[in-house]
């Protein structure tokens, strides 16, 4: 009798943190957002930051707006270059991101050949 009581307890112990954890562990296996961003730049040292959302942390020197951009738009799109500026002398910038954004996968690179335009939150360092 004890053995079952045992049995059926635990069961519904069982039941319950697989009706429990399904949901609330796809939510947050959803929401990962783990990123390393590089800028290459000629006029100063490569520079790495690192990016997580959901909860807060990495190198970013702005991780509260970077994320709340990150939230907002759900993109690390970059602006493309101004066709109409004339470069006198060729500079290029690099810019890369690696990582997951929410759960995907995701790397992005692009080069500006000499002027940088405005970018977004993420890309602020």
């Amino acid at each position: 009798m004890r053995r079952t009581s045992r049995a059926v307890w635990s069961m519904g112990v069982l039941a319950a943190v697989l009706t429990v954890l399904p949901a609330g562990g796809a939510v947050a296996q959803d929401r990962i957002t783990d990123l390393t961003f590089t800028r290459d730049d000629p006029d100063r040292a490569i520079s790495t930051v690192t990016l997580g959302c959901d909860p807060d942390t990495g190198s970013h020197p702005n991780i509260a707006a970077a994320c709340r951009y990150l939230a907002d738009s759900g993109d690390l799109a970059l602006p493309e270059e101004n066709p109409e500026v004339h470069c006198i002398r060729y500079h290029p910038v690099s810019l890369h991101v690696v990582g997951t954004l929410y759960g995907r996968p995701v790397s992005s690179h692009r080069t500006y050949g000499c002027v940088v335009p405005d970018l977004p939150a993420p890309w602020q360092f």
